[in-house]
């Protein structure tokens, strides 16, 4: 079945460079945007297949190129009714930004048709110079644009683009798809659902484990993501009772969580329940969201696997063995990140490729933007403004974007823990929203710039029951807005939970 939700999200994400790449290549405004929405239609119908074996974004660029192509050689722009109805483009406000993207567009206008396509797509739509080869399909010439990155990454930004149009998007691509399907009907039906049949009884899987069996309420979760306590796993909309859980994770509107048995458990956005397999010893569980996939460590100890899971089609996307000991760390576009003996490496599952990022224990990367172990300091390495910020910290987890850093102070590696919180992007430390009496079990970053904790006093730190059995201190589920500009936090105390004798934890 095709995840529309993933291609909704994919097409938001790249809708505005699509555009403005066309236009910084020479297509005008007016049909610029004609000219991607008829190339994603094309693409929709096999969008789950390349995606599952190829490269979506050499994929989606090629086609889209092909189109500007066919444009300039035949003028053939699609007729069918456009995303949105022409209006006529207000006149441009001189600032500097804008005459900043004319003296590109200037520039570009001056090089051959290969060399432009490859400039922009190579710092406008900031593909990897393998992905720009691939769309392109042939070597990269030298490049020789007095501007920088930054530089076309602020003039891209002043080219005006409309609402990604989804739903026209899709329309389009149904209506083609029933145009073709007019000719296959009639008899041959019967003929394919005999085979399909065959085909099914001969191949079908061996039979899984059923599912386990949860109790399933009606619950609207107080925060924007979801979380464990007190024997109950909160999703958006429903409250699901399950085992401890010692692992918990967020993707395609549910999670995957881990209990002390190791077993994984994707559990759905409707408290639906499938098992997933085994994780390693010690293994974590990571996922993206924008992918839809999660990955572990799984397989025996002296031979184990590093596996990438897609939630949408249930099938493992694929599997690699790593040496005993290997620890996933993150997962980020394409690529898995993991650890071995001190050193960082990168796996991209749909190429296979592995290769060695770093001699540093990578701690966690979102956004391109990573962070390293030195010692009891985390290195937040920016590569495309070339930067870094080392500061105190000896965990690290990045917000949505890769803006804003979580860390534990040095000293509090297992526990409660006084959070440190840093701006990404400057290295400045800012406030929490954790008093200076309290201490938080957990914290993970929700969306839109929020961070949720779960808080308890300091000093009710590491009491339990009391001789006549009264309960221990209560947790708080806090949840902050993150203000960089300001030196202060929007907090509030959204629920008090008892704590039972597992720890609440949040999703990360």
């Amino acid at each position: 079945m095709r995840n529309d939700a993933d291609f909704a999200g994919y097409l938001a994400a790249r809708w505005p460079a699509l555009v403005r790449s066309l236009v910084l290549i020479g297509c005008p405004r007016a049909e610029a945007e004609e000219l991607v929405v008829g190339a994603l239609a094309r693409c929709y119908p096999s969008y789950e297949k390349v995606r599952e074996h190829e490269d979506i974004d050499v994929h989606v660029y090629g086609t889209v190129l092909d189109a500007w192509h066919r444009r300039l050689k035949h003028g053939d722009v699609p007729v069918e009714e456009p995303a949105q109805e022409p209006a006529e483009e207000p006149a441009e406000e001189e600032t500097d930004e804008v005459l900043l993207r004319r003296e590109i567009e200037a520039e570009l206008a001056a090089l051959p048709a290969a060399q432009r396509e490859q400039q922009v797509l190579r710092h406008v739509a900031e593909l990897t110079e393998d992905q720009v080869a691939d769309v392109l399909d042939r070597a990269l010439g030298p490049e020789r644009s007095r501007f920088s990155e930054v530089d076309h990454r602020i003039a891209r930004e002043t080219i005006e683009v409309s609402p990604p149009p989804y739903d026209v998007v899709v329309a389009r691509a149904r209506a083609a798809r029933r145009r073709r399907s007019r000719i296959v009907v009639g008899s041959s039906v019967a003929g394919v659902l005999v085979v399909a049949g065959l085909t099914w009884f001969s191949t079908r899987p061996e039979a899984e484990p059923p599912p386990p069996e949860a109790k399933v309420v009606e619950s609207k979760n107080p925060i924007d993501q979801p979380w464990y306590g007190a024997g109950q796993l909160h999703l958006a909309n429903v409250a699901v009772e399950v085992p401890q859980v010692v692992d918990l994770v967020e993707v395609g509107g549910g999670v995957i969580y881990a209990g002390t048995d190791r077993v994984l458990v994707r559990l759905g956005p409707n408290g639906e329940l499938s098992r997933l397999g085994t994780k390693g010893l010690g293994s974590s569980i990571v996922a993206s969201d924008e992918r839809g996939w999660a990955a572990w460590v799984g397989g025996p100890n002296d031979n184990p696997e590093l596996v990438v899971h897609d939630v949408a089609t249930g099938d493992d996307v694929a599997r690699v063995t790593v040496p005993p000991g290997s620890r996933v760390v993150a997962l980020d576009q394409n690529r898995v990140y993991y650890v071995d003996e001190g050193q960082t490496y990168g796996w991209d599952p749909l190429t296979g490729r592995v290769e060695l990022l770093a001699s540093q224990v990578l701690l966690d990367v979102e956004s391109a933007t990573r962070a390293y172990a030195v010692g009891s300091r985390v290195d937040m390495v920016q590569p495309f403004f070339n930067v870094h910020f080392v500061r105190p910290g000896v965990s690290a987890e990045f917000a949505p974007g890769g803006n804003l850093l979580v860390a534990r102070p040095p000293g509090q590696e297992e526990g409660p823990f006084a959070p440190l919180l840093y701006d990404a992007r400057s290295g400045e430390r800012l406030p929490t929203g954790i008093g200076g009496d309290e201490l938080a079990l957990d914290a993970a970053f929700g969306p839109d710039g929020t961070i949720d904790y779960l808080v308890i006093r300091a000093e009710d730190y590491g009491v339990g029951p009391d001789l006549e059995g009264n309960d221990q201190p209560l947790v708080v589920l806090r949840t902050c807005t993150v203000e960089t500009d300001r030196q202060e936090m929007e907090c509030s105390d959204v629920l008090p939970l008892a704590r039972a004798d597992e720890e609440p934890m949040l999703a990360h």
